[in-house]
């Protein structure tokens, strides 16, 4: 399916077909922690934010308002975020 019609779906979908992908290619480390990706959620913006500002620390006035617009929908880019997680969180 091509990827934009994918977008086009319902976020809901779109989300848990990333969480079952995301499920199917686990791994493991030597410590036996299992990293999963999944997409941003609006409960993730603080520690979106942080990541930003240490990898563009000169635009830190403009990523609390940037990540606002991204989660109200109206960003033009960018069209999806995902995040890595590990299962220690």
């Amino acid at each position: 399916m091509d990827f934009r019609k994918r977008l086009a779906r319902p976020f809901d979908q779109i989300e848990v077909e990333l969480m079952m992908s995301a499920a199917s290619i686990r791994k493991t480390t030597k410590n036996d922690v299992a990293w999963f990706v999944r997409p941003l959620r609006a409960t993730d913006a603080k520690i979106w934010e942080r990541l930003r500002c240490e990898l563009w620390p000169d635009g830190q006035e403009d990523h609390a308002g940037e990540i606002a617009t991204f989660f109200a929908g109206t960003a033009a880019e960018p069209d999806a975020v995902l995040i890595a997680e590990s299962s220690e969180g």
